[in-house]
């Protein structure tokens, strides 16, 4: 319909390219349709030059070097060359910048195709003017408008440069819509290729920097997330290969943080079986100085692994973690160790030590501490496990009438309250 038609000169974000779209549009209603196609290719060459010239004030080399071409051609008035450069104008925009796909190429190459046959002299074979429909003439203009004019430009090395800097930024926002929000409205909202693949790269090694902190790799998952939702099959497929070749070159030094990028909701489930298998068995039988970034793996899909290799886990080697939510599988194994406690100091150590994270005690925990104590007399008598229940029960009613009821069925009324 016609009113659509004017739907798309509101959609171009730039006023000299809205003036030649509409002009396009006005010769399409007035049924001068030869018009209309000659109009929308002048729309799309001077468009393009606009963007070249936005991208080469903002520092992108390829699109500086084409700006000084024109510039030159239009100082010398060099008819020749500027018809060359209108030429080759559609696979600079391509394949230099990478303004448009190749889809999207074959319609624009059609466009200027049929404007060479409306503005120079030409027949068929039958000796037959060409003479454009009405629906080709419409076909041009809207594939201009979804092409070209409604587009940003797309960037170069200086906006990645630009995005790098604001993904370190304190302004940065946090919340998941916010990042999405901001991402789909700058540069990656219809990146070129070659950008995108660049900034999840950068996202990647943010996340994997040995000095990165927790705050800077919450940071890095979150805009991986929003990429993939808004650029699906692009942000996979580099992910994909981007993450194999950091799986692939990997030491046991570099794994931890590998892990904790692979376990990302996004990447995981790209990885390929032997990756998997390599994480997996890394994280089975992953050195003792690395088992407290286990509660980074709480809830994540190598937490199974992580609790095969806590199973086994020594006292010595569950004392020496600190935590932030201690694992489930950690305190059960220390629960276990209680029974083979060899003094009332050890049996002491266990309780203080799950003491400091009382709130991260399940139910299933308290019944395994009722069923050692039942087991072990030093354990029943032993105060630091009265303390420790106590603590436990402090985080509300519930928990507390939980525990005395546990403890009662238990025949252990030393941990009944009073």
């Amino acid at each position: 319909m016609l009113s659509d038609l004017d739907e798309l000169i509101l959609k171009c974000p730039d006023p000299q390219s809205r003036a030649y779209i509409k002009e396009a549009i006005i010769c399409y209603k007035n049924g001068a349709y030869r018009s209309a196609i000659v109009s929308t290719w002048i729309a799309i060459c001077f468009d393009l030059i606009d963007k070249i010239r936005s991208l080469a004030e903002a520092g992108d080399g390829e699109a500086i070097k084409l700006n000084e071409q024109y510039d030159k051609i239009v100082a010398s008035n060099d008819i020749v060359e500027a018809l060359k450069f209108e030429k080759t104008l559609l696979d600079a925009a391509k394949d230099k910048l990478e303004f448009f796909s190749s889809l999207e190429y074959t319609d624009l190459k059609r466009i200027s195709e049929d404007r060479n046959r409306c503005a120079h002299p030409s027949k068929d074979r039958d000796a037959l003017a060409f003479a454009p429909t009405s629906e080709l003439a419409r076909l041009h203009i809207v594939n201009a408008a979804h092409h070209v004019l409604t587009q940003p430009p797309a960037q170069g090395k200086a906006t990645l440069e630009r995005l790098a800097t604001d993904l370190q930024s304190a302004a940065f926002p946090a919340k998941p819509d916010e990042v999405r929000k901001i991402l789909e409205n700058g540069p990656l909202g219809r990146p070129r290729k070659a950008l995108l693949r660049n900034y999840i790269i950068l996202v990647l090694k943010n996340h994997l920097d040995l000095g990165a902190k927790f705050k800077t790799r919450g940071r890095m998952a979150r805009v991986l997330t929003a990429l993939v939702e808004i650029h699906p099959q692009q942000s996979r497929e580099v992910l994909t290969a981007e993450v194999k070749k950091f799986i692939n070159s990997a030491d046991d030094e570099s794994l931890t943080r590998i892990i904790r990028l692979a376990i990302h909701q996004e990447i995981w489930p790209l990885l390929e079986d032997t990756a998997r298998i390599k994480l997996t068995s890394y994280v089975e039988n992953i050195p003792s100085d690395k088992l407290d970034f286990f509660d980074e793996l709480i809830d994540s899909y190598l937490e199974p692994a992580s609790s095969v290799r806590l199973a086994r886990a020594t006292l010595r080697e569950l004392l020496a973690c600190i935590w932030i939510t201690i694992p489930a599988a950690a305190a059960s194994r220390m629960i276990r160790l209680l029974r083979f406690a060899k003094s009332s100091e050890d049996i002491a150590g266990i309780a203080d030590y799950l003491k400091a994270y009382s709130d991260d005690i399940l139910e299933a925990h308290i019944h395994q501490l009722m069923e050692v104590s039942n087991a072990r007399s030093t354990v029943a008598t032993n105060r630091s496990i009265a303390r420790l229940l106590e603590e436990i029960g402090k985080r509300d009613d519930e928990w507390r009438s939980f525990i005395d009821t546990a403890a009662t069925k238990a025949g252990l009324m030393q941990f009944v309250s009073l």
